[in-house]
């Protein structure tokens, strides 16, 4: 969450929020818009996590356009602005496909109501998705829902129910 000042300089606590999920697709009126707000939210997630956004923004607008199934992208909405966004790929993981949450952010404290809500559209789209693998690419099942995080992993773990499998490390190399 970024981090916001009032005009006194002092810092403006994130408020409880009300924010609507909306998965996004081309062929709904409208989300196109959405997509497009999104994207300067993947650009500015990315950034801010040391990561190159170009490629990853370019992918998934790729991905928009053709209604590529291993893509999912999902705004968060409240009174008609884009205030959060969640981004699922299926990806190759030890061999496995799995559902691969690449970015989750919100501008708004989430109810635990609304984290159910989000962990439910995630499940149903894996459902989904494996309904339409099962027919086009049963290699692709997917069982594992896989996300990584920098920061929160105990509140990944105690209200979401991810479990740790692994650390990853980095090392610059030279």
């Amino acid at each position: 969450m970024a981090v916001e000042l009032n005009d006194n300089g002092e810092i403006v606590l994130p408020r409880r929020g009300s924010m609507e999920l909306v998965r996004l697709n081309r062929t709904t009126a409208g989300h196109a818009a959405l997509f497009e707000r999104v994207m300067s939210r993947v650009s500015q997630f990315s950034f801010e996590h040391g990561c190159d956004p170009a490629s990853l923004v370019q992918e998934l607008w790729g991905a928009f356009s053709t209604m590529n199934p291993l893509y999912c992208v999902w705004a968060g909405v409240e009174r008609g602005n884009v205030v959060g966004h969640l981004l699922l790929a299926v990806q190759n993981k030890d061999g496995y496909p799995v559902a691969y949450i690449l970015q989750a952010d919100s501008d708004v404290i989430l109810p635990r109501r609304m984290i159910r809500e989000a962990l439910v559209a995630l499940h149903l789209w894996v459902q989904e998705f494996n309904l339409w693998a099962d027919k086009a690419a049963p290699h692709l099942h997917l069982r594992w829902l896989y996300m990584e995080s920098h920061r929160m992993s105990e509140a990944w773990m105690r209200h979401v129910g991810f479990e740790p499998h692994r650390m990853i490390f980095r090392r610059a190399v030279l």
